[in-house]
């Protein structure tokens, strides 16, 4: 019995030593850090909360997570248009509010379209139409000073301002969340410009510039003539596929196009010989020898200077009405009849009126 009692104690003894040394084991063991997802910024107070509204506008999220513009511009409700968000920073709620309904347009604008130009020629130095090899760094660093130049000063038509907003933010440091970086009040203010009328603005102060700049070398001509091109085909968008050609027609170098009109169709061309500071921006085709109704073909991709374009039209006779620079005025018209399997060219040039040749 007595041996019994012992083995029991030895049993017992030995069982809770055992749970010492779990216990122990627990206890030594470092727990797993909890790792917690924490955005770098929270949104302590905002413009629409004192009306009961606890949601930003979609495109000032949009614009929190990623601090890019052209992020914004890919929202639906922004097709087609360029997004310029301007922001200022704030102890002070009232002096926020004052600047986002203030806030000059035109200059925020210009300070990113300025940006915006420098990044499509520097993205372009490739060995393209825009620079080559043989482009040195200074002649590059001259045309970059003068575009910057060019288009800070400028002014652009068509700016709308679609809203503005200003929360109070805290801030946190990326790399440890737990810190606090600042606590502001920070105004946006947010514009938009549809993307043909500013790639064609752009365009012509670029040409202007150039036209009216004596010292231009020629390496530097080619750098501005690139880049003008791809402005006026491309856009301001990194990305190639900004602005679509129109339907119904091309635009070529002059002469460089010989095909025969399709079946059934005359080709008719116009030529832009108005000088190099100019850009057919609109040209409109009416059915008849009036300007009545909707024109047939409203074609609004631009003919630089020493371009043309030329559409497959069926037989009969037709108006066109061309615009310059962007001008919402006609500068010329000229009225021709066409005979199917028949090639027709005219001149736009620095008069009223030009006339279609029969070639």
């Amino acid at each position: 019995m007595k041996n019994t009692k012992k083995i029991w104690t030895l049993a017992a003894i030995i069982t809770a030593m055992a749970v010492v040394v779990t216990s122990m084991a627990c206890k030594s063991a470092p727990e797993p850090k909890k790792v917690e997802t924490v955005s770098t910024y929270a949104i302590l107070d905002h413009k629409g909360a004192a009306l009961g509204n606890n949601d930003l506008p979609q495109w000032l999220t949009v614009y929190l997570d990623t601090g890019l513009d052209t992020e914004v511009e890919k929202l639906s409700n922004f097709k087609g248009q360029y997004c310029f968000i301007g922001t200022n920073d704030s102890t002070n709620k009232k002096f926020a509010q004052t600047w986002a309904a203030g806030a000059d347009g035109p200059t925020l604008i210009a300070a990113t379209i300025s940006t915006r130009v420098e990044n499509v020629l520097k993205s372009t130095d490739d060995g393209s139409e825009t620079t080559n090899a043989s482009t040195d760094e200074a002649t590059m660093q001259r045309v970059l000073d003068n575009v910057r130049t060019t288009t800070q000063s400028a002014t652009f038509s068509g700016a709308r301002k679609v809203g503005d907003w200003w929360i109070q933010i805290r801030r946190y440091d990326p790399d440890d969340h737990t810190i606090v970086r600042s606590e502001e009040y920070t105004a946006y203010v947010l514009y938009t410009i549809e993307k043909k009328s500013l790639d064609r603005q752009v365009a012509a102060k670029l040409q202007n510039t150039l036209d009216n700049d004596k010292t231009v070398s020629l390496a530097e001509r080619a750098i501005y003539t690139g880049l003008i091109t791809r402005i006026i085909e491309q856009g301001l968008d990194l990305e190639p596929s900004a602005v679509s050609a129109a339907p119904a027609s091309s635009t070529t170098p002059a002469a460089s196009n010989t095909a025969a009109p399709a079946a059934g169709t005359a080709k008719v061309a116009l030529l832009n010989k108005r000088g190099p500071s100019y850009f057919i921006s609109t040209v409109n085709i009416f059915d008849g020898t009036a300007t009545r109704g909707q024109p047939r073909i409203n074609h609004t991709a631009s003919i630089l200077a020493d371009r043309e374009a030329e559409w497959n039209l069926p037989e009969g006779p037709y108006t066109f009405v061309v615009y310059y620079n962007n001008q919402e005025t006609e500068w010329a018209h000229a009225t021709v009849a066409v005979t199917a399997g028949d090639s027709y060219k005219a001149e736009a040039r620095d008069s009223w009126n030009f006339g279609f040749a029969k070639l």
